[in-house]
């Protein structure tokens, strides 16, 4: 398939820090190193073979990141950019399909780069239902970074999920998204055994509806955990309790 005549090339320098066993004695054990290469747009093969070296989250992350700079830079006409768009989105989205869960997670997050528009979005929900809890942490941590209001009610769920890490990360995922309907959800989870989640359910419900959640962060005033206590006062104070 073909795209909108264009043909854009942009250059890209990697530097990462290994160990080294040559450093001297009392210095720090580190070296750099430096890939430089090319990523282009308008062309059916997006990536240098030297680039396909590295992991799947530095792949993803430079075939989002070469479209958007493009567009950044007015390089790209709209049809264009959205035609760029469509192919790194699918070959970003294989990545989903992947028997890793490390790479799974590198798509999902690659994804985030894109504008959420409802097929990014679809393509994110998928791994709200993945098999491992490491996948289904990434993709509530997406949709909330990408500000996806109308998933709110598919990340309720997890806030009894076994792990507690999941638990919170859906509580801080509310926090920026969720709306009415995620009040008494979060509401309940302020009685969360795990201090971690009590901490971020009281700063995502004192910002979804600071009215309700007054009396109720009060009575964790007295909670075991100072990090919870900490975060009831500040919580108060900033709604006024």
């Amino acid at each position: 398939m073909e795209g909108p005549g264009h043909n854009v090339c942009l250059g890209v320098q990697i530097t990462s820090t290994a160990p080294s066993n040559m450093s001297r004695p009392g210095a720090p054990h580190r070296k750099q190193r430096t890939w430089r290469g090319r990523l282009s747009l308008g062309s059916p093969r997006p990536v240098t073979p030297r680039l396909a070296r590295f992991g799947p989250a530095t792949r993803y992350s430079l075939l989002a990141l070469a479209v958007l700079v493009a567009c950044s830079l007015g390089l790209l006409a709209p049809s264009a950019a959205a035609f760029e768009w469509s192919g790194k989105r699918v070959e970003i989205a294989k990545g989903l399909d992947s028997p890793a869960p490390r790479e799974r997670v590198a798509a999902l997050r690659a994804l985030a780069l894109f504008p959420p528009d409802p097929e990014v979005i679809a393509l994110i929900r998928t791994g709200l239902d993945d098999g491992s809890s490491v996948v289904q942490l990434a993709a509530i941590e997406v949709l909330a970074e990408l500000g996806a209001e109308g998933e709110e009610t598919s990340l309720h769920r997890f806030l009894v999920d076994p792990d507690p890490g999941t638990r919170a990360a859906a509580v801080r995922a509310l926090g920026r998204i969720g709306g009415p309907d995620s009040v008494d959800p979060l509401l309940r989870t302020l009685g969360d055994p795990d201090p971690q989640v009590r901490r971020a359910a009281i700063e995502s419900i004192s910002h979804v509806d600071p009215d309700r959640a007054r009396v109720p962060i009060a009575g964790l005033l007295d909670d075991s955990e100072e990090e919870v206590v900490l975060a009831a006062v500040g919580a108060l104070a900033r709604i006024g309790g």
